[in-house]
């Protein structure tokens, strides 16, 4: 089941949601037509938060070892990004960079979102938990 679901994307046809219960290691998958779980995408532990490219193609999960890119034509891993553990993500809006934190090292990730190569590290202020574009 999903009792800590914390993050949602959603395009035309479905919904990814996060299950960040222990040990989870999924993002479900939900129709939503007949809003039924239809399956699930396996990634590392505790997926948390999700973002969804401007064109739907590519969905951003993060997880306990860095993020994953995740192809929604397949549903299917296409990469991960090696930076350690992140918690929140969030993408700018032509997609073509992504901003993600990590709570335990207080960093803020700056990354090229084609290629996953990491632009910036930024130590910011203790804990960040979130993070948003404008």
């Amino acid at each position: 089941g999903f009792n800590c679901a914390e993050g949602i994307a959603v395009t035309s046809r479905t919904a990814y949601v996060t299950n960040a219960n222990a040990g989870a290691k999924s993002i479900g998958l939900i129709d939503t037509a007949s809003n039924s779980v239809t399956g699930s995408i396996p990634v590392n532990d505790a997926p948390q938060c999700l973002a969804l490219s401007p064109d739907r193609k590519t969905l951003y999960s993060t997880s306990s070892d860095g993020i994953f890119a995740i192809n929604t034509a397949t549903n299917t891993v296409a990469r991960m990004i090696a930076v350690g553990a992140v918690d929140c993500l969030a993408l700018s809006t032509d997609g073509s960079t992504l901003y993600a934190t990590s709570a335990t090292r207080n960093l803020l990730f700056i990354i090229n979102a084609t290629t996953g190569t990491v632009l910036r590290r930024v130590t910011v202020g203790a804990t960040p938990a979130g993070v948003t574009v404008r």
